[in-house]
C-alpha cells in the first residue's frame, strides 16, 4: 500500500512540475525579447522631392498632305525622306494645281501615283519635322500649378537610357476627362539630339520642393503615435530611452527633413523589430 500511495505521490508531483514548465514556456514564448535600439546621428543635408510623369516623344510640327478637292496627279517632285522646306512643291496636278509643303519636315511614305485621279480627302503623304520633338504628359488637377512655360525638366529616354534637358511649353487651360479621371497636358519641348526617336516613352522629372541644408534622419527614425504626431526615440540624461515630438518638413521618401526638435549631431534611437522567440524547457530554466 505504502508503495503504491508514493508512487502515485510522484506521478501527481511530476505531473505538477509539468504543468509549471509548459504554463513558464507558454510566458516566455509569447512574451517579446527586451527591445534593443540602433543609434542614428541626425545631419545636415539637402532634401529634394520631385514630381514625375511618363510620356512618349513625339513630333511637334506635322502635316498630313490630302487632296483638298478631286483632281489627277501630273507630277511627283518628292520621294520618301526627302527633306522639304515651307513652300516647296511637292505634288502638280492636270488641272496646273500645285501642292506645297506648309512646315520644314521629311517626306514620308508616298501613297498615290502619278496619272492617279484622287477623291477628296485622299492621303497623299505626310511630313514630320524630326529636328523639333516634343513629349505631351498628363498632368493631375493638383500639381498643374507648379507647371509653368519655360520651366526646365529631366526627361529620360528608357530606351537609350539617356537623360536631356526638356522645358515646359505649353500647358492645357481645360482639362481633359477619360473614364471619370479629369487631367490637364503639359507639352514639353526636347533640346535636340539624334538619337531620338518618335514613340520612344520617357519618365519626365521635375523638381517639387527642395530645402537647403535640412537637418535630417531617415524616415526609419521617425515614430508616430497613436494621434499621428511624429516623435524620436533618444536617450536621456540618465541613459534611460525616451521620447520627445518633432516636426517635420519635407521628405523624400528615405530622409525627412525636420524643422524642430533635433538638431545636427544628435543621436536618435531606432527600435529593432520585435520578435517572439519559442523557448525551450532548458530556457526558461536558464531565465530562472
Amino acid at each position: 500500500m505504502k508503495a503504491k500511495k508514493s508512487s502515485k505521490k510522484k506521478t501527481i508531483i511530476i505531473s505538477v512540475v509539468c504543468m509549471l514548465i509548459i504554463a513558464l514556456i507558454t510566458t516566455f514564448a509569447l512574451s517579446p525579447r527586451a527591445e534593443s535600439y540602433e543609434e542614428e546621428t541626425a545631419k545636415s543635408q539637402d532634401v529634394t522631392t520631385y514630381y514625375n510623369f511618363n510620356g512618349n516623344i513625339e513630333a511637334k510640327d506635322n502635316q498630313i498632305v490630302i487632296a483638298d478637292t478631286m483632281m489627277q496627279i501630273k507630277t511627283i517632285y518628292v520621294e520618301e525622306g526627302d527633306t522639304v522646306k515651307k513652300d516647296d512643291i511637292l505634288f502638280e496636278t492636270t488641272q496646273g494645281q500645285k501642292i506645297k509643303a506648309k512646315i520644314d519636315g521629311e517626306v514620308g511614305e508616298i501613297l498615290i501615283e502619278e496619272g492617279a485621279t484622287l477623291m477628296t480627302g485622299t492621303k497623299m503623304t505626310t511630313l514630320t519635322d524630326y529636328s523639333n520633338l516634343q513629349v505631351t504628359v498628363k498632368v493631375d488637377e493638383y500639381d498643374i500649378a507648379s507647371m509653368s512655360p519655360d520651366k526646365e525638366v529631366t526627361v529620360l529616354v528608357n530606351a537609350l537610357n539617356k537623360k536631356i534637358t526638356g522645358k515646359i511649353a505649353k500647358v492645357s487651360k481645360e482639362a481633359m476627362t477619360v473614364n471619370g479621371v479629369s487631367f490637364f497636358t503639359a507639352s514639353i519641348d526636347l533640346e535636340k539630339d539624334p538619337d531620338l526617336l518618335v514613340g520612344m516613352s520617357t519618365e519626365v522629372t521635375m523638381i517639387s520642393q527642395n530645402a537647403s541644408n535640412a537637418t535630417t534622419i531617415s524616415m526609419k527614425a521617425l515614430q508616430f503615435n497613436n494621434e499621428n504626431q511624429p516623435f524620436v526615440y533618444y536617450r536621456d540624461n540618465n541613459g534611460k530611452v525616451a521620447t520627445k515630438p518633432v516636426t517635420v518638413g519635407i521628405n523624400d521618401g528615405n530622409i525627412v527633413q525636420i524643422e524642430d526638435g533635433v538638431k545636427s549631431g544628435e543621436v536618435v534611437l531606432l527600435p529593432k523589430e520585435k520578435t517572439n522567440t519559442i523557448v525551450t524547457p532548458l530556457d526558461v530554466m536558464r531565465e530562472q
